[in-house]
This record gives C-alpha cells, sequence and structure tokens, in this order.
C-alpha cells in the first residue's frame, strides 16, 4: 500500500494546483494536502430502503468517490449526476470491486429512499453506486466536516475521494465538471 500512499500525495500535489480551492470563501478539505476525517458510522437508508453503516457497511476496504446531493436540485447535482453515471462504465470491472460512488443527500426532508431510487434510475445507477438519505442529523455533521456546500443552494462541483481502508479516511477534493477526465485519471493511479 506503499505505493498507493505515494501516488496519491504526487497526484495530490498535482492536482491541487488545477482545481478551485474554496467554495464561497470556504476552503474545502484536501486541498493543500490530504485530509484526514473521520467518517462516523451513522446509520442511513439506501435507494433500496435498507438501512446501513456508512463507514462498515457501505465504504470501508474501498476506494470512495463520495458526493453530495439533493434530488430537487437542477444545477450542479444534476451535471455531477451526469458524469458519475457515464464514470461507471468508464470504471467497467473496478466499480463496485476495488472502488465504490457513494451520493448523500442534503435534503433529508425531500429525499426519500423511493426519491434517491427514482433519482438513481435516471442517472442508470448501477451496484457500486450507493445513494443515502437519513432523518436524523447526523448528515449535517458530515458535512461540517467536508463542507461542500454551505448551504442549499450553493453548490460545488466537487467530488471527495479516499482510500477506506482506515479510519480517519485521507480525502482529496477533485472537481468533477472536467467530463469527469481528471476524476477517471486519479483513480486510475490506484
Amino acid at each position: 500500500m506503499h505505493r498507493s500512499a505515494s501516488v496519491f500525495a504526487t497526484l495530490f500535489a498535482c492536482v491541487c494546483m488545477l482545481l478551485p480551492q474554496h467554495v464561497n470563501g470556504q476552503a474545502l478539505p484536501g486541498f493543500d494536502e490530504p485530509s484526514s476525517i473521520a467518517i462516523p458510522d451513522i446509520t442511513l437508508t439506501n435507494q433500496d430502503n435498507r438501512k446501513v453503516k456508512l463507514y462498515r457497511d457501505v465504504m470501508k476496504g474501498k476506494l470512495v468517490v463520495l458526493n453530495f446531493f439533493y434530488t430537487k436540485c437542477e444545477g450542479v447535482c444534476s451535471t455531477s449526476g451526469h458524469w458519475l453515471s457515464k464514470l461507471q462504465g468508464k470504471l467497467g470491472d473496478r466499480l463496485n470491486r476495488d472502488v465504490i460512488i457513494v451520493s448523500i443527500s442534503i435534503d433529508p426532508q425531500t429525499d426519500t429512499p423511493e426519491k434517491i431510487r427514482r433519482w438513481g434510475e435516471y442517472w442508470k445507477r448501477r451496484p457500486g453506486w450507493t445513494l443515502l438519505t437519513s432523518t436524523s442529523n447526523d448528515v449535517k455533521e458530515l458535512l461540517k466536516e467536508f463542507k461542500p456546500y454551505p448551504s442549499k443552494g450553493v453548490h460545488s462541483a466537487s467530488v471527495f475521494v479516499g482510500i477506506a481502508e482506515q479510519n480517519p479516511v485521507r480525502w482529496v477534493a477533485l472537481d468533477i465538471l472536467s467530463e469527469g477526465d481528471l476524476l477517471l485519471n486519479y483513480l486510475k493511479s490506484f
């Protein structure tokens, strides 16, 4: 795994020079150097209406592409959905084997398991891309760590990539707007 850590550090340094480091004045984690963020083992509900533990059941042992979204969003969430959908095909058999995509709703009052399931169907979600929602305040605590949206309606086109071999996970923030190519190239290094 030492090779992965070295590749991670090198790519991270290159990527940092190309991407915006702030959203509305707030620094995103993972730009100056990878940020370690402990992933709480909170219980969330997936698109199939099943309760899952975020770290233990979903992330542990995988290379994780994490984003935050809400189904009524018509801006960056749709763009991110589009490129994450395309990323599934580009990952091929690595999806769900070594790489997973995790999308967490920031609007749990609206985004029921049924609504996130339909959102996933629209984007042709496959196994390996998990959509999650919650009725608790746990997601708000997670959002404080990642800072993807200063508030609902204020968007970031960033996804977070981390190797969840141990917790806390070291995350790097990447832009998804370049047709997902930057993200795909980054994932190919692992």
